[in-house]
Order: C-alpha cells, then structure tokens, then sequence
C-alpha cells in the first residue's frame, strides 16, 4: 500500500495576494474580531519588502554520553529581524505617519488575503525603529521599519 498524497493545493503568488496589517489593539490574541482588524490600518500596499516573520525553533542537544549519534529536543520559538520596508513619501505622509518607535500592537498576516475563512498569522509588536528614507541607486525611496516581538504569534487563524 502507498501513501496518500496530499490534496492538490490552488497555488498563488504572495504579491498582490497577501495583506498586512497593522492593528493597534486586539482584545484576544488568538481570536481577533471583523471589528478590531477593521479599525487597523491596511499597510499592504505601500509594503516593499518583509523580513523575520517566521518563527524559528532552537534546539536543546539530548545526546547521551553512550550514544553514537547526536540526538535533540525542540526548544522555544525565537523571531529574528522582524521588519517591513515601506515606500516613502516626499511630504512624509508614509508609514511615519502611522508608526512611531515604542508602538505596541499587532502585525497581522492575511496570506490568501483578507477574506472570510483564509488564514492569517497574529504578531504582537512593538515598533523598535522607523528610519528615516534610504535610497539605494535608481530604487524608490524606503523606510525600514523594525519590530520587536512582544508575544506568543498566533499563526493559521481564520479570518472572521
């Protein structure tokens, strides 16, 4: 007997489909409401790039002193160089509007989008740092934004 494949899956580019947000308060973490994603502010289209938001696990060394291969346990989840890069503004009517380093709240992840049903991830933050403008030769000009963060993620909720 073979194994069962896994269902097929309906394969989709992450630009133009995913949404970010950022949403100052959520009451329950793990169950935000249609009502506290609403009141956040939609960053999708203004984000370049992204970095860190994956939860990396470490590892805690089991190997006995008598074993011959190295053995181990899953320890805690660690986050490193959780960051957006954003589109500036000439005006500064950017992401410096919205963010100011020290601001608690939440990144939230709409992978297939922020529809009914679809997944999303829940990143409780604190902003670290909002540079000012970078150019790098002929790119537009960007903020990199950097976040600490502050909880537990909440990965694979569904959208309400």
């Amino acid at each position: 007997m073979t194994a069962p494949a896994i269902g097929q899956v309906d394969r989709y580019l992450a630009a133009g489909t995913t949404q970010i947000y950022w949403v100052g308060s959520i009451a329950v973490a793990s169950a935000p409401t249609r009502l506290e994603l609403d009141a956040g502010w939609d960053l999708s289209w203004e984000v370049a790039d992204t970095g860190g938001w994956l939860a990396t696990p470490t590892y805690n060394e089991t190997t006995r002193f008598s074993a011959q291969n190295a053995t181990s346990k899953p320890g805690v989840l660690g986050t490193d160089g959780t960051s957006l890069m954003m589109y500036a503004d000439r005006a500064g009517d950017d992401i410096r509007a919205v963010l100011a380093k020290g601001a608690n709240g939440n990144i939230v992840v709409f992978h297939g989008g922020d529809v009914k049903g679809r997944l999303m991830d829940v990143w409780p933050v604190q902003v670290a740092c909002v540079w000012q403008p970078v150019n790098v030769g002929d790119s537009p000009a960007m903020i990199p934004v950097d976040f600490a963060v502050t909880g537990d993620v909440k990965p694979g909720l569904t959208v309400p």
